[in-house]
């Protein structure tokens, strides 16, 4: 039945029981086009960066954001390809939860 997504019973009964709807949310997923685009910005900008051994990136989803309420999870099997950042973070301070972004 794909109108219905979650049922819940507790086991008691009740004299006057009926059911209610109850509201529910689907979790966004990460954008990967959008860590794409944003990866490439700062791809850009690197060429005014002072020269260091090595770069790393790290993107940070501000508490306000409505991008926080997302899963910040790596996909499996996608990769952003290759990019001159060792590694690339994705940080959510508010939930204090970081993902390496896969090249």
């Amino acid at each position: 039945m794909p109108e219905l997504r979650f049922l819940y019973h507790n086991g008691k009964e009740y004299p006057a029981s009926n059911w209610r709807l109850q509201q529910g949310f689907d979790v966004p997923t990460l954008s990967i086009k959008r860590v794409k685009s944003l990866v490439a910005q700062k791809i850009e900008k690197l060429k005014n960066y002072q020269l260091c051994d090595a770069y790393w990136l790290l993107i940070i989803v501000e508490f306000w954001d409505p991008s926080q309420d997302q899963d910040i999870n790596w996909p499996k099997g996608e990769s952003i390809g290759p990019t001159p950042f060792e590694r690339i973070l994705i940080y959510k301070p508010a939930f204090e939860q970081v993902t390496e972004v896969i090249k």
